[in-house]
């Protein structure tokens, strides 16, 4: 596996934070397209929703602050590993629903296109770390494909999830 050094680690964090930062464009684009459709449902004024594109900004911002915090941890902390669990699902349920209404694609071409995000993430870890085995996160680069890896296939679970229960005749429809 090879040696992070202080330049390695930089170009990494760099890298992480425009990831960070695409998503939270894209989780700002999703909102934006979303509130009409909202402002509609709730016969809310635009100051009435306005809560959601706040909410939002505000859940990215500590999803940020908790994948940054879990990669440059030296020790397992259980409290900061699972709130980033919470926070990378919540965030995949918003990219399984831009995939769904945004990109128009349907939760079918949203599985489909989040499972090849979840095969590219995993080929570049296997590629550029030589292991995709959890008993080797041991530097952040490796904590980043992680963590992508995770986000986008909880992602594929929410998209087949609602996929299942909105375009099939499930008897569990009522319940997403």
């Amino acid at each position: 596996m090879p040696v992070m050094n202080e330049a390695n680690r930089k170009r990494w964090t760099l890298a992480a934070m425009c990831f960070a930062l695409f998503m939270v464009m894209l989780d700002n684009t999703v909102v934006n397209i979303a509130l009409p459709a909202l402002q509609a449902d709730l016969h809310a004024t635009i100051n009435g929703v306005q809560w959601v594109v706040e909410s939002y900004a505000l859940f990215l911002a500590a999803l940020l602050v908790l994948v940054y915090l879990q990669i440059r941890a030296s020790v397992f902390r259980p409290w900061l590993y699972w709130a980033t669990i919470v926070a990378s699902t919540t965030a995949g349920t918003t990219m399984a629903d831009f995939a769904d209404r945004s990109l128009g694609i349907g939760y079918a071409g949203g599985a489909l296109l989040l499972l090849g995000c979840v095969l590219v993430s995993l080929w570049l870890w296997k590629r550029t770390q030589g292991s995709i085995s959890l008993a080797v996160l041991r530097d952040p680069k490796s904590e980043a494909f992680y963590w992508l890896t995770i986000t986008f296939s909880q992602t594929l679970g929410t998209a087949l999830g609602d996929w299942m229960a909105d375009d099939t005749d499930s008897p569990h429809a009522c319940s997403s």
